[in-house]
């Protein structure tokens, strides 16, 4: 009995070693798995894909410059910027197994460029337009004071050189007395209606059609359309049409289409 105590201390070492050895064997096994997981598509380009939405980012992002034609398409660039950011983050993510990045920063940048470009562009043509409609609200005003004033002289002089040589200062005058006389007194009310003009251009010349309020002692409070045109930095007016009657038929030598349509 004594004899056979070595012998099993034997088999137990070399048990264990081999329990060992095949526990190694298999963290071995797992840790070349993962390895492989973290590098799938490494050394075999041609198992690396486009990510779908660096395609589609980018194709949004060259159409984004419709956005130029209309405001209501800035929605192209928003969207492509949503795909752009999308696309960077998946290709992040991929452990390298997607590509297309470039495609998706180059649609972000077309994106952004055509975004701000149209917003700029709306931005200053506001600004422009708040300045043209104080400047016509003060003009119409201007003419109001003096017609009720009765100084058509004065009022005659914030009306446009086109519109003079149609109605010269007696015909002008002789108008607005005859009026006066019908609406039993000089006009009460001339003023703007704050309805944003009509903008149109003709001969080079930017002009604006809009709406008057006007009031006479004898009849009620109505609208009367009314253009002006821009000299430098002043709005003049160029045509009241309820009142100074011009034959469209006639126009030898008017280079001024006052018809906002075109007509």
């Amino acid at each position: 009995m004594s004899e056979a105590l070595p012998t099993n201390t034997a088999d137990n070492t070399a048990d264990a070693a081999a329990h060992r050895a095949e526990k190694a064997d298999a963290e071995g096994r797992l840790t070349q798995l993962y390895t492989m997981s973290r590098t799938a598509g490494m050394t075999n380009q041609e198992y690396v894909a486009v990510n779908p939405m660096a395609i589609v980012a980018v194709l949004l992002g060259l159409i984004s410059a419709l956005a130029f034609l209309a405001p209501l398409l800035l929605l192209i660039p928003a969207v492509a910027v949503f795909f752009s950011v999308l696309a960077i983050r998946q290709i992040n993510d991929s452990n390298q197994t997607q590509t297309g990045k470039a495609l998706a920063w180059l649609g972000l940048l077309i994106a952004l460029a055509c975004g701000l470009g149209t917003a700029g562009i709306l931005i200053a043509d506001g600004i422009r337009s708040s300045a043209d409609e104080k400047e016509i609200s003060k003009t119409i005003a201007e003419v109001g004071r003096l017609l009720k004033a009765g100084d058509y002289p004065a009022a005659y002089e914030h009306f446009d050189p086109v519109f003079q040589e149609r109605w010269k200062l007696a015909d002008f005058t002789r108008t607005w007395e005859a009026i006066k006389a019908a609406a039993g007194g000089p006009v009460e009310k001339f003023e703007w209606n704050q309805v944003p003009p009509i903008a149109s251009s003709a001969g080079g010349a930017r002009l604006a059609h809009t709406k008057v309020l006007m009031k006479f002692p004898k009849g009620a409070e109505d609208r009367y359309d009314i253009a002006l045109r821009e000299s430098g930095s002043k709005w003049r007016v160029i045509d009241l049409p309820s009142f100074f009657f011009v034959d469209r038929r006639k126009k030898a030598g008017d280079d001024f289409n006052l018809d906002p349509t075109g007509r």
